[in-house]
């Protein structure tokens, strides 16, 4: 058997087993921050063209708001328990955006035709950090007011300042919300300078 029908054995079991992942052209920025600042009202899935999931989103939020004032106001046996399913939908809710956000940053989000949506830009391997991008994602998550990320990212002087001003001022979740920025966005760097981004971003 020749080398040249090998090879396209090789290609075909290969596009069979790893097929070739589809990118959506919705822009992954604009995805994150329709997320972050608008998410618990389905505001990234409309954007992405998904516009049952956002009217769900919607949905739901509004069965927990109303739910909560309306327990509050009755005075009856039954107000304890729609406050009760206003918070448990409400936690669903909030877990089920954070999700979304992870998914989003990790580049895993699809949009409304199933393609994953996903930043352009490539960084050569020189230029990008042995760091994990999921768990300085994770370390922004719970503890980036506290400079988690930035401690992670061996960028202590930063850590330091963002533990400081949160410490004494309050003022360390707009910082922490402009690093997870960075974070999802795949630009955020280390303590060498490198990138710290999710897989599909390092160039081949």
């Amino acid at each position: 058997m020749s080398v040249a029908v090998l090879d396209d054995i090789e290609e075909t079991v290969g596009a069979l087993f790893n097929p070739p992942e589809e990118v959506s052209d919705v822009d992954h920025t604009m995805t994150y921050l329709a997320c972050q600042f608008f998410g618990l009202v389905g505001g990234h899935n409309f954007y992405a063209g998904k516009p049952l999931y956002g009217i769900v989103n919607l949905l739901s939020l509004s069965f927990s708001f109303v739910s909560f004032i309306a327990g509050v106001a009755l005075t009856t046996e039954v107000g304890p328990l729609l406050v009760m399913a206003g918070i448990a939908n409400g936690a669903r809710q909030w877990i089920s955006w954070q999700i979304d956000k992870y998914r989003i940053a990790t580049g895993t989000f699809e949009d409304g035709e199933g393609k994953q949506v996903r930043q352009f830009a490539r960084i050569p391997k020189e230029k990008v950090s042995d760091k994990d991008h999921k768990l300085a994602y994770f370390c922004n998550l719970f503890f980036g007011e506290l400079g988690g990320h930035a401690f992670y990212a061996e960028r202590s002087g930063k850590g330091i300042a963002m533990f400081v001003v949160m410490s004494l001022c309050g003022y360390g979740i707009p910082w922490s919300m402009m690093d997870q920025y960075s974070i999802v966005t795949g630009s955020f760097k280390d303590g060498e300078g490198k990138t710290i981004c999710p897989p599909y971003m390092q160039s081949k």
